[in-house]
């Protein structure tokens, strides 16, 4: 009984290291095209700071929903930080989410998506 896991075992980690043979060494002629394609893409999306400071500012001020203590209830989405009165925000152009400039302006220069709505960001 124990011969026979033994050998169930070593063919399944058999197997397992053909797959990852075949994926590393094999298919090589795949992998450089989809790497070449998310990094060009990656490229043109990227965010400069010139493109950023484009994008509009605000301070911000509170609400009359409450808000005694000058905090949002709706946080920063990229610090997940309640907005303090004062504070320098965001407003993405498409999809008016707003967000502090450095959380998004770092967020922006890694990912041209709005981290709520997944929307781009130009």
């Amino acid at each position: 009984m124990c011969v026979g896991c033994c050998v169930v075992v070593a063919a399944h980690v058999y197997v397992l290291w053909k797959v990852c043979k075949e994926r590393v060494g094999g298919g090589d002629s795949d992998v450089p095209t989809i790497q070449r394609r998310s990094s060009s893409t990656k490229s043109t999306n990227m965010w400069k700071e010139d493109d950023l400071k484009k994008i509009p500012c605000f301070e911000y001020e509170a609400e009359e929903r409450g808000e005694a203590s000058g905090g949002s209830p709706d946080p920063c989405a990229v610090c997940l930080e309640g907005f303090k009165v004062g504070d320098k925000c965001r407003l993405l152009p498409t999809c008016k989410h707003s967000f502090h400039v450095p959380c998004i302006d770092s967020w922006l220069v890694k990912t041209p998506i709005c981290p709520i709505c997944r929307t781009p960001a130009n």
